[in-house]
């Protein structure tokens, strides 16, 4: 699993920061939530965003996959509760104990972004340092290409196929796979 490493902001000048502490300055763009023809919600800018740009931050509750419905869940499945030795031997399903990020009722615009098979954005695990938590985890999204004006911003969600379960996929890509799990 790669990252990127951002440095505790206090201890940078400010043109360092604006180099090397993008995630931790937040959004600059001005992203706007639409009601898309075929897929519910989804976030446009009205300016060209220039390839490498952060965009946004996927945040919300930190719960465990189990909890829930899951519509509005990012899987942290590298993530797994460990269980204590006080709490005794009781072996757990890794799957069940996988931390997700839970933007149901609360989140950034990120939880809006739909799923593309010609996706336009990527996600990038990002650890900041800080004072009060030493380190924070975040999930950011940056432009993968140069995005017009307009354009929906989209990443591909990753999912793994899962015997039982389909959700077909309505992207309108000309290389779209036709579901999303």
């Amino acid at each position: 699993e790669t990252g990127l490493f951002e440095p505790e902001m206090s201890q940078l000048s400010p043109v360092e920061q604006d180099k090397r502490c993008v995630v931790q300055q937040g959004m600059a763009w001005p992203l706007e939530v639409f009601k898309t023809r075929l897929r519910g919600w989804g976030v446009r800018c009205p300016e060209k965003i220039f390839e490498g740009s952060f965009l946004a931050e996927y945040t919300g509750y930190l719960t465990t996959s189990v909890e829930g419905d899951d519509s509005y869940h990012f899987g942290m499945d590298h993530f797994i509760l460990r269980q204590s030795e006080s709490e005794g031997d009781v072996e757990k399903d890794p799957v069940e104990d996988c931390l997700t990020l839970d933007a149901l009722n609360c989140g950034s615009v990120a939880r809006f972004f739909n799923h593309s098979c010609e996706a336009n954005m990527v996600l990038q695990p990002v650890l900041t340092k800080n004072r009060a938590t030493k380190h924070d985890y975040r999930i950011a999204l940056f432009a993968l290409r140069d995005i017009d004006p307009n354009e929906e911003l989209t990443y591909d969600y990753g999912y793994q196929l899962i015997e039982g379960r389909e959700l077909l996929c309505v992207c309108g890509a000309k290389t779209c796979k036709g579901r999303i799990l």
